[in-house]
């Protein structure tokens, strides 16, 4: 008779009705309240209704019965995964594991707690143990990938994207999120095949379309990219990231309104960070301000460098402007508003943990542009003052290092140490082999742990790349800023040297990575 009941419960449950399948299942608990596969059938039932806590109530008593089933403990890190509650998660899937060592989803689903825990090593480690085990499950080398993509091992995840292919070419997320890799290294070329493949498998995937158009715009081919970034706008009119990738194309054609239009989109973006201050509440909207005016800066320092200079057009329209900024730039900002006699901006550091909250109005740095750059005549207005050097730190150090330097003295930066752009990276190789002229001094500016590479390209090309180890060129912005600004020349690819340099008026060169060629800065 049970067996019946149950079956009954099982079919309502397959055809939809759950509502009828979770009451008759619930009449039958009360007359048999040890059965295992009846408590079981109700965890799953009330799992599927989104009824968590019911859902435990079952899994547990299924516990009490039979603590040896690795599907209990695997419905128990599903359900703490869902409530928020990741520790709880990651135990329960481990010991569905631990139950059954070749249990592909439990290892696949742990990798994803770890990984939302930031506990990437530890996904790495479980994903590789059980491809020890399964060499035959692209689940398992494709979130193997994602991963490693994470961590920026770029060319570990591109092979193991191409050992899922190889399981199953069917899948246009493994074509997609290998697409996305090859782009950070800078292979554009098998990008775009791969993307290309994306949408042969899945023709609305709009975020293949979205990238596609990220890599045309990188490779300064304007209307392809705005074709694409279209294409995906139209499968899906909310994906608001492509119109802010859309912004790029629009300002670096000088079409300015459209573009910063098109920027206060940024927010949508996947790569970009999260707003410190609520956006819809209290925001400047470009008239006089009778009080305080917080402009607080985005992204990494470079953006910092950028937007900062445009805060001098804020002078006459507030009674007070607050600017944070990275800690790094605080004595230079200071030192730039001081020579420009204004006397209304106060700098502090940018602290994301301890924000700054007495304003009245503020606005993200970002932003200003759509105030104050709408034409090459106001970026020229703003961009006209430059940043200056503090003579009142001693820089008898790096004066004797640059003095004994022979010929022209070129300043090097070929990397930039944001994840998200990688591909915009030379090799210290490519850029030296470019400086066929040996009559100059090639200077180190970079940042970051680059002794090995120094030390190979000198040993391959017979050259000297002078680097003044007692400066940081990280952390010591001001050191950093007289060393560029006695040099000759600075050749850097677009990172915080870029801008640097753009802000002390340096001749410098911009490499462009997608392409051979070396492009003047403006």
């Amino acid at each position: 008779m049970f067996q019946i009941k149950f079956a009954d419960c099982v079919k309502l449950f397959n055809s939809g009705d759950i509502i009828n399948a979770s009451i008759k299942a619930k009449s039958l608990i009360n007359q048999y309240p040890n059965n295992y596969e009846l408590n079981k059938f109700l965890g799953l039932v009330s799992a599927h209704s989104n009824n968590f806590d019911e859902a435990l109530i079952f899994f547990n008593k299924c516990l009490e019965i039979n603590d040896h089933s690795s599907d209990i403990y695997f419905n128990l890190g599903l359900i703490y995964k869902k409530k928020g509650l990741l520790e709880d998660s990651e135990k329960y899937y481990k010991k569905a594991i631990k139950l059954n060592s070749n249990f592909l989803d439990a290892y696949i689903n742990l990798g994803v707690v770890l990984e939302a825990q930031q506990k990437n090593i530890d996904c790495l480690n479980i994903l590789e143990d059980f491809i020890k085990k399964d060499q035959n499950s692209y689940k398992a080398y494709f979130n193997l990938a994602n991963i490693q993509s994470k961590l920026n091992r770029f060319e570990e995840s591109i092979n193991n994207y191409n050992k899922a292919i190889k399981i199953n070419n069917k899948q246009a997320e493994i074509f997609f999120n290998l697409a996305l890799a090859l782009k950070k290294i800078g292979n554009y070329d098998d990008a775009i095949v791969n993307c290309n493949e994306a949408i042969r498998l899945k023709p609305d995937y709009f975020k293949a379309y979205n990238n596609l158009g990220v890599i045309y715009n990188d490779l300064r081919k304007f209307p392809e990219a705005f074709e694409f970034f279209e294409k995906a706008l139209k499968i899906n009119p909310e994906f608001l990231e492509a119109y802010y990738n859309e912004s790029f194309i629009f300002l670096l054609q000088n079409k300015f309104i459209e573009g910063w239009k098109r920027y206060e989109f940024r927010w949508t973006s996947e790569d970009q960070i999260k707003p410190l201050y609520n956006l819809k509440e209290n925001i400047w909207d470009g008239k006089f301000l009778n009080g305080t005016l917080l402009v607080w800066s985005e992204q990494g320092i470079g953006d910092h460098l950028f937007f900062g200079r445009m805060v001098q057009s804020l002078k006459d329209y507030a009674k007070k402007i607050v600017f944070t900024v990275d800690k790094r730039l605080i004595k230079l900002f200071k030192l730039f508003f001081f020579n420009l006699g204004v006397n209304n901006i106060e700098i502090i550091e940018h602290n994301k943990t301890n924000l700054f909250v007495n304003f009245d109005k503020h606005i993200p740095a970002g932003s200003l542009g759509k105030f104050f750059a709408n034409s090459e005549k106001e970026i020229l207005k703003f961009s006209a003052n430059n940043f200056t050097i503090n003579n009142d730190i001693d820089f008898k150090k790096i004066t004797k290092f640059l003095n004994d330097l022979k010929g022209f003295k070129i300043g090097l930066s070929w990397k930039s140490l944001n994840k998200n752009e990688q591909h915009r990276n030379i090799s210290l190789q490519k850029l030296v082999s470019i400086l066929s002229n040996r009559n100059c001094s090639l200077v180190n500016l970079q940042f970051g742990d680059i002794n090995d590479e120094i030390s190979q390209v000198e040993k391959n090309f017979l050259c000297k790349i002078h680097n003044l180890k007692d400066i940081d060129n990280f952390n010591n912005i001001d050191e950093l800023s007289f060393l560029i600004n006695n040099l000759d020349l600075v050749i850097t690819i677009q990172n915080t040297t870029a801008h640097l340099s753009l802000g002390l008026d340096r001749k410098s060169t911009r490499l462009n990575s997608s392409h051979t060629d070396i492009s003047r800065m403006p």
